[in-house]
């Protein structure tokens, strides 16, 4: 049964007719009707789905109460993109699902066909999923991830925004499948962040990550560093793995492929083909089974026309091409990243405040979210007052500039800190 909590009859309407045929459906008008219909009666719901258009404080009880809920709901929240601090307040509560306004007809028709298809989603399937334990499920005996846990590692990317809500998709088609993915995109865009979600949501999720930067190999010591050495091979060798043989079973994320150089592409393409290594000083291959997943800021398609990138490995290693958006093409996503990051930084309790987010939303983010989470990093150190920890982060707060001052220091700490690198970020006078 799917269940909605909304005012409106556009919503209501929308979820009826895409679960024809498919379930039963009911609609509560607020807050207490859902409460006093839910006693009891939780087994046989797969979905909840909260209109916060209207009444949002109210419909936070829902989330900041949810001892009544059954564990095996999902909660989706339906709201407008421009609610910026609405998006963030319920990502400080755990909801991990979100819609812009009223989902197309057919999607949600897609959704919660998927839904109820032995608990697998199909791609778009983020409105609604939920996997339940069943006889399948007790089959296996390789741990599947539970739709609360896929949209924990999904939350990671964004996803309100209809370039981070096309992400989540590539993401989740990448994951269900064993090939080769190369991700593209800006420098700070976030390819890290995906390779790790394309893993975590894969079938390889229980083996080794093992994340290798190119750029922080040596050429003399490449075949050693990916390949291994055995005991004797050279003066003072001792036996290593080597990044391939780490990686068995798992992923093997090769940042800044683009930078391999000519001369030691061929003994990566030798290895991807034969899916085996000699270590170095040895005689005997070693098979290992290994996921890739590569990552560039550069045009490899321009530089294998140009002969600097050999065209058999890329197309060994380009067998999905995923490309990340940069951040000013979804700035709807900065709130929920925000909140991510603030999370990771251990200062969940600080909020953004409204003008704080208007801020960061008229930004346009050269380094991306790696420069976002720069400016929330530098931005929290500065204290609220005098021997007072900061709880909020108001926009004449943000930090946006590196060259922090001893005079924002000072002022910081006399409690009279009046914000003059937002002022001059804001006018422009930087560019």
């Amino acid at each position: 049964m799917f269940i909605t909590v909304t005012s409106r009859a556009d919503l209501a309407r929308a979820v009826t007719q895409a679960a024809r045929g498919l379930g039963r459906v009911w609609h509560a008008s607020g807050v207490q009707e859902l409460q006093d219909h839910s006693r009891g009666n939780l087994s046989c719901w797969k979905g909840l789905i909260i209109d916060f258009r209207d009444y949002p404080r109210e419909r936070f009880r829902l989330v900041d109460q949810p001892s009544w809920l059954s564990g095996a709901v999902l909660v989706v929240a339906v709201v407008e993109e421009s609610q910026g601090e609405l998006l963030f307040d319920l990502a400080r509560r755990g909801v991990r699902t979100w819609l812009p306004g009223v989902p197309d007809g057919a999607f949600l028709r897609e959704t919660l066909e998927g839904l109820l298809r032995e608990g697998q989603e199909r791609p778009g399937g983020a409105f609604l999923a939920r996997k339940f334990a069943n006889d399948n499920a007790r089959k296996q005996p390789r741990h599947e991830p539970s739709c609360h846990e896929e949209d924990g590692v999904l939350h990671a990317l964004g996803g309100v925004s209809a370039a981070g809500r096309a992400l989540q998709d590539a993401v989740r088609g990448a994951s269900a499948s064993g090939l080769p993915v190369v991700l593209t995109g800006e420098s700070g865009a976030g390819k890290q962040v995906v390779a790790q979600a394309i893993h975590a949501l894969s079938p390889r999720r229980d083996k080794p990550f093992v994340d290798v930067n190119i750029c922080g190999v040596p050429e003399g010591l490449f075949e050693s560093e990916f390949f291994g050495t055995v005991p004797g091979a050279y003066t003072g060798a001792v036996r290593r793995k080597g990044y391939f043989h780490s990686a068995r079973g798992g992923t093997l994320f090769l940042d800044e492929i683009g930078d391999l150089p000519g001369t030691l592409q061929p003994k990566l393409l030798k290895a991807i083909e034969q899916g085996s290594v000699y270590s170095v000083g040895s005689d005997e291959s070693r098979r290992v089974e290994t996921r890739l997943i590569c990552a560039t800021n550069r045009n490899i398609e321009n530089m294998v026309r140009t002969g600097r990138f050999r065209e058999d490995l890329w197309y060994r290693i380009a067998s999905i091409i995923i490309e990340i958006p940069p951040l000013r093409d979804r700035l709807e996503d900065i709130p929920l990243l925000a909140s991510k990051i603030l999370q990771a930084l251990g200062k969940a309790e600080v909020i953004l405040a409204p003008d704080a987010l208007a801020a960061l939303q008229h930004r346009r983010w050269p380094g991306n979210v790696r420069e976002l989470k720069s400016v929330l990093e530098r931005s929290v150190l500065i204290p609220d007052a005098p021997g007072r920890v900061r709880e909020i982060l108001r926009s004449r707060d943000l930090v946006f500039s590196p060259k922090i001052t001893s005079r924002v220091w000072t002022e910081a700490a006399e409690g009279d800190y009046t914000g003059d690198l937002y002022e001059y970020e804001r006018r422009g006078d930087h560019l």
